[in-house]
């Protein structure tokens, strides 16, 4: 068990589940009808922009662009409000510095954007407690669908340390979930993996992936 601040987090491995049955699909509700699909590119110069789809993916335009070393690692959405949460990261891809963690991997584009008009205009959330500048690179995001409960998980550099974020409005707050954890200690290649994820309908249950699995309940 890692105990730092407010964040409480156990190892959790060899624990074997049975297998589940794929779920059934199921439609999509009325606020998502116009923006019903999304992607990200690749790690490259202007291949990781987010796109949005409207019509089932029929068609697709470009709806968040920073620059073009700049895209979106990772995208949700919440089912019953339509509000958008996108991870823009700053990653300038070269051979020298394919493995290597560096100042390359981070930079001042790097941040959590949110839109509530499905996609038209984004807002920067970098302002309220969240860490900003050119420090900030991969960011992982998940969230409850049955609540409001959002949390955001930071990778930067030089640091080369993780820390976990919580909002409790769907953005409008934030609180930080401990100091700062180690890099190699709990999300070993943050940058790499950056993976937190929450359990549907239970809310304070996260968790966090990199070569290990923890769990914070």
């Amino acid at each position: 068990t890692l105990t730092t601040g407010q964040l409480s987090l156990s190892l959790t491995w060899g624990e074997k589940t049975p297998a589940q049955p794929a779920a059934s699909p199921t439609p999509a509700p009325p606020v998502l009808e116009s923006f019903a699909q999304v992607t990200v590119g690749g790690l490259m110069p202007n291949e990781k922009l987010l796109w949005g789809g409207s019509f089932g993916g029929a068609t697709w335009q470009s709806v968040l662009y920073l620059s073009d070393y700049t895209g979106c690692a990772e995208v949700i959405i919440h089912p019953s409000t339509g509000t958008l949460f996108a991870a823009m990261w700053e990653r300038r891809w070269s051979l020298e510095n394919t493995y290597t963690v560096s100042d390359a991997m981070v930079g001042p584009t790097s941040g959590l954007y949110r839109s509530v008009d499905g996609g038209d205009t984004w807002e920067l959330l970098s302002d309220l407690d969240l860490p900003s500048g050119p420090t900030v690179g991969r960011i992982g995001l998940t969230l409850d669908p049955l609540s409001t409960r959002v949390y955001a998980l930071y990778w930067t550099y030089p640091e080369d340390g993780t820390d976990v974020y919580r909002s409790d409005d769907l953005g409008d707050n934030w609180v930080r979930m401990g100091a700062e954890i180690a890099n190699e200690t709990l999300t070993y290649r943050g940058y790499y993996f950056a993976l937190i994820k929450v359990a549907p309908g239970i809310p304070d249950r996260v968790y966090l992936g990199g070569v290990d699995i923890f769990r914070s309940d």
